[in-house]
């Protein structure tokens, strides 16, 4: 079973509650399930506002918990890092994963907020001693891993869209 948690702030503390149970097999969780899970119970590939959301792993690849993180606008959402920070400790996080839409059909080409959140949550990861699976973009037709696009940049490796 996998569960997703709402972020909660209640006298000045912060907390998860469960928000809502999918009942599915946890174990040795890929991206792409996620990308199905969160395409399958949320329409995240049809939404016509940017979402994001944590994707939080034990150190077996289990998927212990999924947290929205922020409901943005057609452009853009925002979420802060300390709370990406606090989710990870309350769930006792070894491994994460970052997920937000695009909500262009064709637009998957990450933008530089994309690249930096992406640089964000490996400074999270390493700050934590955790680790950081990837940063993923989700469009109605596909998805893109801000990591594979990272490492060819660095290549010199160009990619075409």
């Amino acid at each position: 079973m996998i569960i997703e948690y709402e972020i909660i702030k209640e006298n000045n503390f912060v907390k998860l509650v469960p928000a809502k149970k999918i009942n599915i097999n946890n174990n040795d969780i890929a991206i792409d399930d996620v990308v199905n899970i969160l395409n399958k119970y949320y329409n995240f590939n049809k939404l016509n506002i940017e979402n994001s959301f944590l994707a939080a792993f034990d150190n077996q690849a289990n998927l212990i918990g999924l947290i929205r993180l922020s409901i943005g606008n057609q452009k853009q959402c925002f979420f802060y890092k300390h709370s990406v920070i606090t989710c990870l400790v309350l769930l006792g996080a070894m491994q994460f994963a970052y997920f937000h839409n695009h909500t262009c059909d064709n637009l998957i080409i990450p933008s530089e907020n994309d690249i930096s959140t992406y640089y964000d949550a490996h400074m999270i990861a390493n700050l934590m001693d955790i680790s950081f699976i990837d940063s993923i973009i989700v469009n109605n037709n596909d998805y893109y891993s801000i990591g594979e696009y990272e490492k060819n940049e660095k290549n010199g490796t160009k990619i075409t869209f």
